[in-house]
């Protein structure tokens, strides 16, 4: 669901960071049907919110919204695809870690065979 933050520009730019996050618990509980402080929102969307910082935060935000049946508390997430491209990053700075650290290893040994001199007989 693509929820519209415009309400939160109505606001000072110095209390829009707070206009926001009210406003999509408010679309949040509107859309889920539940109490607006059963509305929990994920670090991923508050970052994606401020990306351009807490006085010009966005204006349109693509979310996904589950409910849990049992308690009545609705999750704010962002959707699988943006966090498919998050996962994708991580493992690629692992790769580069772990290249760099068999190039250190591959450079050690050559200069352990460098260093020692030849057995005279």
């Amino acid at each position: 669901m693509v929820a519209n933050l415009r309400k939160a520009y109505e606001k000072p730019r110095t209390k829009r960071r707070s206009a926001v996050t009210k406003v999509l618990r408010e679309i949040a509980a509107r859309h889920m049907k539940t109490n607006f402080y059963d509305v929990k929102i994920d670090n991923a969307v508050t970052k994606e919110l401020y990306k351009n910082g807490s006085r010009k935060p966005l204006r349109k935000i693509k979310v996904k919204m589950t409910k849990d049946e049992k308690t009545g508390v609705t999750i704010v997430t962002l959707p699988e695809q943006e966090m498919k491209k998050e996962e994708k990053k991580k493992p690629a700075k692992q790769e580069k870690k772990q290249e760099k650290q068999e190039a250190q290893k591959k450079e050690e040994k050559k200069a352990e065979k460098t260093e020692k001199p030849p057995a005279k007989q």
